[in-house]
């Protein structure tokens, strides 16, 4: 039990949620009275709502889980949206805006001012921004006067983006009430690399309040323009309605809030005994907000460390600190920012592939298919995109092999096994799978070459976020030139050259592909002196006791060098069988499947092609000892 605020921050892998979920249940049961879970994205909203519902002796409790976004929408509904303009044109001159939203849309339609756009509508809705205005409108002014300043510090910056991100910086901390006073003088932008004096600084002032009337005009309401209103409603009214009050709340991924979306959240607990519980990570922090916790806390709080990696094997978690050490979060970033080291967990795995390919969306599928093959369940396999530009996730999903289902990531991944998960590289922060693939981590796309060059290390995060996704497995593929980020860690993977074909392959009606032909030892009870044993296609952990006549923990032993973590329904793929039959001295006859047969008498068959791969050579080697090398050396660190 808490007196005051408590935050609980822990490296990726640490059982931060899970400790939240169970804390949530307890104060639920301890109070008898509403609980609060939220959290910024609402796909990860939906898994915690998820995950509470399977927790034992859950039902009936009140505990309620909304995505931050989703809470201020139904403070703002609540308010009504003529109370909500009638407070916003009191400080702001917006009168002519509402008017041209009024015009435009049905009375129907309105509300939609009030609901969160997802990121790729929102990125529209800046690109027609940035790009719509005429020379004699005052934003082409503002906005040509900044981007050849920027320029002039970064020739090659994308100066729409980097403007963008500073007017998330601004709402974060400072209130359209008060004209965002405080920004221009004296303000340190703690994260942003590139300095804006004091007079660079009313232009994107200036800017801003273009971009808040435009977005109203046309009915649409970024995150920060969202919580910009909640903070109008709230300091209006004074307190929170009554109803969207809470005994306790407790908040998923803290460190992704802004400081006013945290001051809001801190007037939702109805007593400050166990009222608000925080959990997070600051090696996660990825957005350019303004996040202090001391301003709306002050010091009046409990803190609570968890430092051991529970997750990860401790490949994959030695290759995301290698990175985290390389691209450090600078010191003067978040002066209450504290990265944690983890404790690596006893459990270890292979290295993580860092595979070179001609086509990186294919070998991502061919990747997929054969862990499918070898015993992966789908939903435990996800693709995670590096750039949407791209590779985005709707082209990934475009080439998906006939025999596979696949879907963009959602909290309900959890429901259907049976379908591999696809996303962009922010969106799985909160996540868990046993194999994460990572596409486009390519020199000049990731890192953007456009990106700010000294705000880099927010993309190593994204990139860290991802790989310590991955329980088991990681694959990080890119196309002919590694990102740096991958340099960074070259040590510690394990670099393969990856040659893909596609192929038609016979199934049966389940869309299990057929097995080599054994009829050469059908007959065959010893084959050159060896042993030949009977064993299903794909057996199970079982079948292959069974068929060797030892324990499936032995088989599980020798499973582990593999790669396979296997549980009891784990399928082996044929390589993983070969190599443990090889441990016996026996060699294994596979059992063909009987092939169903529909009612013309033609057996099933795949009707679009399969990527598989072809060949993989380990690239890169020292030509001293064998260890990695760096791309265009022919030694590596040690030997050199």
């Amino acid at each position: 039990d808490f007196p005051a605020p408590a935050i609980l921050t822990g490296v990726s892998g640490s059982g931060k949620s899970c400790t939240l979920l169970h804390r949530a249940k307890r104060l639920a049961q301890l109070y008898r009275e509403r609980v609060l879970i939220v959290t910024l994205n609402p796909s990860l909203a939906d898994l915690l709502r998820t995950m509470f519902q399977r927790l034992p002796d859950s039902a009936g409790l009140r505990v309620e889980v909304f995505s931050y976004y989703d809470y201020v929408a139904a403070l703002l509904t609540h308010t009504g949206l003529d109370g909500v303009l009638r407070l916003l044109n009191c400080f702001a001159d917006v009168s002519h805006a509402i008017e041209q939203f009024r015009s435009r849309f049905t009375a129907t339609a309105l509300g939609q001012l009030l609901q969160c756009r997802n990121e790729v509508q929102l990125r529209d809705t800046w690109d027609e921004f940035t790009t719509s205005s005429l020379p004699e409108q005052s934003r082409w002014n503002e906005m040509s006067r900044l981007e050849v300043f920027l320029h002039s510090q970064q020739p090659n910056l994308d100066a729409a983006s980097y403007i963008r991100e500073e007017f998330d910086l601004i709402r974060s901390g400072f209130r359209i009430r008060d004209g965002y006073r405080g920004y221009i003088e004296g303000y340190p932008r703690t994260g942003r690399s590139i300095a804006l004096q004091e007079n660079r600084r009313q232009p994107v002032l200036n800017l801003l309040k273009e971009w808040e009337k435009w977005q109203l005009a046309k009915g649409v309401q970024d995150q920060m323009g969202l919580t910009q209103l909640a903070t109008l409603v709230v300091e209006d009214a004074g307190e929170l309605p009554r109803q969207l009050r809470y005994r306790a709340v407790l908040v998923d991924e803290f460190q992704d809030f802004s400081t006013l979306d945290l001051a809001l959240l801190s007037q939702v607990p109805t007593r400050p005994e166990n009222g608000l519980f925080l959990t997070g990570d600051f090696a996660q922090k990825v957005f350019p907000k303004e996040m202090s916790v001391s301003a709306v806390l002050g010091q009046n709080r409990s803190r609570r460390r968890i430092t051991k990696n529970y997750r990860n094997t401790q490949q994959i978690l030695e290759s995301g600190t290698l990175l985290l050490q390389a691209y450090p979060i600078p010191a003067d970033a978040d002066p209450e920012s504290h990265v944690l080291r983890p404790e690596y967990a006893e459990r270890e795995g292979p290295r993580p592939f860092v595979c070179q390919t001609v086509d990186p969306v294919a070998a991502a599928w061919a990747y997929v298919a054969d862990r499918l093959d070898a015993g992966y369940s789908a939903f435990s396999v996800c693709i995670a995109t590096a750039a949407p530009k791209l590779m985005s996730v709707e082209t990934i999903l475009n080439q998906t092999p006939a025999n596979l289902k696949a879907a963009q990531l959602t909290g309900s991944y959890i429901l259907d096994t049976e379908i591999v998960v696809v996303s962009e590289l922010a969106d799985i922060k909160g996540f868990e799978f046993g194999l994460v693939i990572v596409v486009g981590v390519e020199d000049g796309v990731f890192p953007d070459l456009r990106s700010a060059e000294g705000e880099r290390w927010r993309d190593a995060l994204r990139l860290y976020v991802a790989m310590t996704r991955a329980r088991d497995e990681l694959r990080l593929i890119y196309r002919s030139s590694p990102s740096p980020f991958l340099t960074a860690m070259w040590t510690t993977l394990s670099p393969l050259m990856v040659e893909i074909e596609t192929r038609v392959s016979a199934t049966d009606d389940a869309g299990r592909i057929s097995p080599p032909d054994s009829e050469a030892v059908a007959d065959a009870t010893v084959l050159n002196g060896r042993t030949v044993v009977k064993i299903p296609y794909e057996p199970t952990q079982d079948d292959l006791a069974r068929a060797l006549g030892t324990t499936p923990v032995q088989i599980a032993n020798y499973a582990y060098p593999l790669g396979v973590f296997p549980t009891a329904i784990t399928r082996f793929a044929e390589h993983n069988v070969l190599a443990i039959f090889e441990k016996f001295d026996v060699i294994p006859m596979f059992v063909r499947p009987a092939q169903r047969v529909d009612t013309t008498g033609r057996v099933s068959r795949f009707r679009a092609p399969r990527p598989t791969v072809k060949n993989e050579i380990p690239a890169h080697r020292c030509q001293q000892c064998g260890r990695p090398a760096i791309p265009g050396d022919s030694i590596c660190y040690s030997c050199s």
